[in-house]
């Protein structure tokens, strides 16, 4: 409402919305923290939001608030030691494929703020099932979001995606794929193991705590 009646302006609805949402998704869905007083803390600030009559206060607090909240922001070393526990994604085990799909997507969204993102799945860019490769990973790594992509609707079925290697792969999704971001995984590589997907890992954990919020 206070946005609606231009009592805020929307760069300052934006950044209030963007470190709730950058909070809570790393402090309850990563690193799994309480969120005792965030209730109070919430109408506090929103009470004073409305109190305020002039645009500049009602900017004050929300910058009062959102340092309040990065404040009690768990620190990147401890996102980093959960990140593997939470963002992993198997065939089998499908607990954590909507947390995976909206990490992807935040990323995607970052760098394409007009991507359709409807009907779209995971892919594991090292096959769960390989066949026309002789490397071999471990269950943990090949399920591991840095080895996740996003594929557009329809080329997750193609036959010459599906458990073919990299190299197969590349090609037709580098040509078929609307998704940036996918792209530019399989662009940027001429082949992939264990050393590119960590790499890939290590890159997502910089965007994820802080990048994407921006």
């Amino acid at each position: 409402n206070e946005y609606q009646n231009k009592k805020i302006s929307k760069a300052y609805l934006l950044k209030g919305l963007n470190t709730i949402e950058r909070y809570h998704f790393i402090n309850n869905a990563i690193v799994s923290g309480r969120s005792s007083g965030l209730d109070h803390k919430y109408a506090k600030y929103a009470k004073e939001l409305i109190s305020e009559s002039e645009k500049q206060k009602k900017h004050l607090v929300i910058d009062q608030f959102t340092n309040s909240l990065l404040q009690n922001l768990p620190d990147k070393k401890l996102f980093e030691a959960n990140f593997d526990n939470k963002l992993y994604y198997f065939s089998s085990k499908t607990s954590q494929k909507k947390l995976v799909q909206y990490a992807l997507q935040k990323i995607e969204l970052k760098t394409n703020p007009n991507a359709m993102l409807f009907g779209i799945s995971i892919e594991h860019i090292f096959p769960e099932k390989p066949k026309h490769t002789d490397i071999k990973l471990s269950t943990e790594l090949v399920g591991n979001i840095g080895n996740l992509v996003l594929l557009d609707q329809g080329l997750n079925s193609d036959a010459k995606v599906g458990n073919n290697s990299f190299e197969l792969k590349k090609p037709i999704i580098t040509k078929k794929t609307n998704i940036i971001t996918t792209k530019e995984v399989f662009n940027m590589n001429s082949n992939w193991g264990e050393k590119e997907i960590q790499e890939r890992k290590t890159n997502l954990i910089d965007q994820l705590y802080e990048n994407v919020w921006k």
